[in-house]
């Protein structure tokens, strides 16, 4: 095998060292270097000497290796190609093929690379050079114009006829003063002249290009002569910008600008402009009107003084925080004192400007005195006062005739069943038996509760809130809770295993027990209530991520969807409830209760179908 490499060795370094920009490696399988010479070689690494013997992974940094390996691989896989390569540094083309001994076995690999650095170079260079005088010719901003020695046009660019509006072919073969504006011809035709005859350049030339569509361009011209080896004249070259916009913007400018002073001169708005130091450089007529100042008096001056003290350094600070948030303006309310010593109100629309580098420049005011318009805003909010008031005791007065109307309603059944009963007692105490006498007390005893039940809830309304003062929380089992509830209201209603209650055997939270339980009652009475005697009342419990949701389903007369946004107003009740009691408050004293707790209540109800009355309130413990 050394036989072989010895044969092929000495061939590729009688090459390598007389082949131009041109450098051969060749190694084994075990991709050690046998050969290394060569011009390019010698300007990649320097000790190129010492590779000989060595891998690539002990002589190139890691981006070389990354790259060169999949090479040698492929080479000794026996496969013949050709790549480039360009980095910062060089350009080259490399030819690769596996080395075989003679029996065709690939014992090693060969690399032939052509060092193409300088020639890309130069072509690059020549590319930017054509780059630059093709940009320099048609994408300059200028129109660009040659002529010979004797004023005919020789050459023109792409921007200038886009500014005078001519083809390329007529420009060649028009008269040179052809696209001029005809009240422009004599200055454009004797700078150019003058330039003839003296040979002398002329500068900012302004005239105008009469397009062939009738309209006219306003450009600023240059002029030049070209000159041979030998001094003499061989041609002229002209330079055109467009200054239209330009123009037409300082026009427009200097109307707009006496039209201000027009405006500005007879509102009564004062306009003002300042430094950004705060000093005026500006300011309208409307200041003698308003405040009593010569508007002259005022430039060069800063106004804050004129201030109100208090109001200074809050006027400042919306300042500094407009500027520093780049918005376009601001609003700002403040008092001024005007000539007579007096303290006016102002509103100003306050727009900041700004430089090329976005820095604060200065401020444009436009001030007007308020007076009258706060005195009526006091007026106005005075009168509004006044009307919350009364809406506020109209709502009340509305609020206690409801209640009083429920009282006398709701009160005249449990106290006719309590006098019914204690007549019977009265006058049939000897004929009665004793359970008898049993029912009519305890009938008594339920109707006296019932009675307590609603005084409870006519006492809050009359202090004007559900909401409890303060929540006094406990350790309770919710479970627990519910059980007791369901239990007395089975009593009370007398309707033994009403509810079914889907329950943990235990949740325990930090609640107020008697606030909680009151509103859970108040669901479930009437869930109870509003369906027919025999339908089941279903209560479920469960904890979730951080809250306790209690839900309450019955399968009732359910809730008109027009009446179901007003269904925890006080003393509000449905249309469709007929003669079923209540005070029409436990809604509202439910969701005070759950509201105290920070949680919420909410329903869902389709008439004739039910309702469910889903309570939640956060997992508070201890």
């Amino acid at each position: 095998m050394s036989t072989s490499f010895d044969e092929v060795r000495e061939t590729y370094r009688v090459l390598a060292n007389n082949l131009p920009n041109t450098s051969i490696v060749m190694f084994d399988r075990d991709m050690r270097y046998l050969l290394a010479e060569g011009a390019f070689i010698q300007r990649v690494i320097r000790d190129y000497g010492g590779i000989v013997g060595k891998s690539p992974y002990e002589i190139l940094p890691q981006s070389s290796i990354e790259f060169i390996i999949p090479i040698y691989v492929r080479i000794l896989n026996g496969e013949t190609f050709s790549f480039e390569r360009f980095t910062s540094e060089f350009s080259y083309q490399s030819y690769a093929s596996p080395i075989k001994n003679d029996t065709g076995e690939v014992i090693g690999g060969v690399i032939m690379t052509h060092d193409m650095t300088d020639a890309k170079r130069t072509e690059a260079a020549l590319l930017a050079s054509e780059v630059r005088f093709h940009s320099l010719v048609d994408i300059a901003p200028v129109g660009i114009i040659q002529t010979d020695a004797r004023g005919k046009r020789i050459f023109c660019n792409t921007h200038w006829c886009e500014i005078t509006g001519v083809t390329l072919e007529q420009a060649l073969n028009d008269d040179s003063y052809q696209t001029i504006f005809p009240d422009d011809l004599d200055i454009a035709s004797q700078a150019w002249e003058k330039m003839e005859e003296t040979h002398l350049p002329f500068d900012n030339l302004i005239f105008r290009y009469q397009r062939p569509d009738g309209n006219a361009i306003w450009v600023s011209g240059n002029g030049r002569p070209i000159f041979d080896e030998h001094g003499q004249v061989m041609g002229y070259i002209g330079t055109v910008t467009n200054i239209d916009e330009q123009v037409r913007t300082q026009t427009a400018l200097r109307k707009s600008e006496e039209h201000l002073r027009v405006i500005t001169d007879n509102i009564q708005d004062i306009v003002t402009q300042h430094n950004a130091d705060g000093t005026v450089v500006f300011a309208s007529e409307s200041c003698r009107t308003v405040l009593g100042y010569e508007p002259r008096s005022l430039i060069g001056h800063s106004t804050i003084h004129y201030v109100h003290p208090h109001e200074r350094a809050t006027m400042l600070e919306a300042m500094w925080k407009g500027i520093e948030s780049g918005v376009p303006y601001i609003t700002i309310e403040f008092r001024l004192r005007n000539s007579a010593g007096q303290y006016i109100k102002m509103e100003s629309i306050v727009k900041f400007l700004f430089d090329e580098q976005s820095k604060y420049s200065g401020a444009v005011f436009i001030s007007r005195d308020i007076t009258e318009r706060q005195r009526l805003q006091d007026m106005l909010l005075e009168r509004e006062k006044l009307q919350t008031a009364l809406d506020k005791e109209q709502e009340l007065g509305m609020l206690k005739t409801l209640m009083m109307q429920r009282i006398g309603h709701e009160f005249r059944t449990p106290l006719t069943i309590i006098q019914s009963s204690s007549e019977t007692l009265t006058n049939f105490l000897d004929r009665l038996t004793m359970e008898q006498k049993a029912a009519r007390v305890d009938a008594i005893k339920r109707q006296i509760r019932s009675i307590t039940d609603m005084l409870d809830q006519i006492g809050l309304a009359i202090y004007g809130t559900f909401k409890p003062n303060e929540i006094y929380r406990e350790t309770v089992n919710i479970s627990v809770l519910c059980k007791q509830a369901a239990a007395e209201l089975e009593i009370q209603l007398q309707q033994a295993g009403k509810f079914s209650l889907d329950l943990p055997d235990m949740l325990i939270a930090s609640v107020d027990q008697i606030v909680l339980k009151r509103a859970i009652s108040n669901i479930m009475q009437n869930a109870a209530r509003y369906s027919a005697s025999t339908a089941l009342v279903t209560v479920q419990l469960r904890q979730l991520e951080g809250h306790i949701e209690l839900r309450v389903i019955d399968s009732g007369i359910g809730i008109l969807p027009h009446e179901q946004s007003r269904i925890f107003e006080p003393f509000f009740r449905g249309s469709n409830i007929n003669e079923v009691g209540g005070l029409g408050v436990g809604l509202t004293i439910a969701h005070a209760a759950l509201e105290a707790h920070g949680g919420s209540i909410t329903l869902e109800s389709v008439p004739k179908h039910g309702t469910t009355v889903t309570l939640r309130f956060p997992l508070v413990t201890l």
